[in-house]
């Protein structure tokens, strides 16, 4: 393989419409507490289960507003062809320039977040998005295979593009990054 060989492979493009604003709290369940673990906050959705490893996803993301109403967008994924940084994919994005919007994000989990067979998310999936003060952050979700939950949740780590520099994460093969 050729060392300067592209990371990123497209893989296809799916059209996102969001036709009201946005504020994530508002679909999770219940009074909008967080439940703690050992590990990291837990959070609740009609159809999702979310583990904040980090605790950081609800910081940056939890009373984030988006007032896009009728945004019709091409959300784009690539998967990783070989073994590189996040780091490496996000510079071969444009440097956190293609960002997703958290309702786009949420929109793919509501969709794809139980259907193992027929979706579009992967294993492990990265999404750039603009945090509640408009930095971009890296969001990280994995599945979670039932251990807590009656079903499939999701793992979320959150990371700022200085610690995606700095902590130099590590991508394997067929990982998948959304962009806009």
């Amino acid at each position: 393989m050729e060392k300067d060989s592209f990371l990123l492979n497209l893989v296809g493009m799916k059209m996102v419409s969001i036709t009201e604003p946005f504020v994530l709290k508002e679909h999770i369940e219940g009074n909008h507490d967080r439940t703690r673990s050992l590990r990291g906050v837990n959070y609740r959705t009609k159809n999702l289960f979310f583990d904040d490893f980090d605790k950081q996803f609800g910081k940056w993301f939890f009373e984030k507003k988006e007032k896009f109403p009728f945004l019709k967008e091409k959300l784009w994924y690539a998967n990783t062809s070989r073994q590189g940084s996040l780091d490496e994919a996000i510079k071969e994005l444009g440097g956190g320039d293609n960002t997703v919007q958290m309702a786009q994000f949420f929109s793919l989990l509501e969709e794809y977040g139980k259907d193992i067979m027929n979706s579009i998310l992967l294993h492990t999936n990265f999404f750039p998005v603009r945090d509640i003060v408009n930095d971009v952050r890296i969001i990280q979700i994995s599945r979670a295979l039932g251990y807590k939950w009656d079903g499939y949740g999701w793992n979320v780590s959150s990371y700022s593009l200085n610690e995606v520099s700095k902590r130099c994460i590590f991508l394997n093969k067929e990982y998948r990054i959304f962009f806009t």
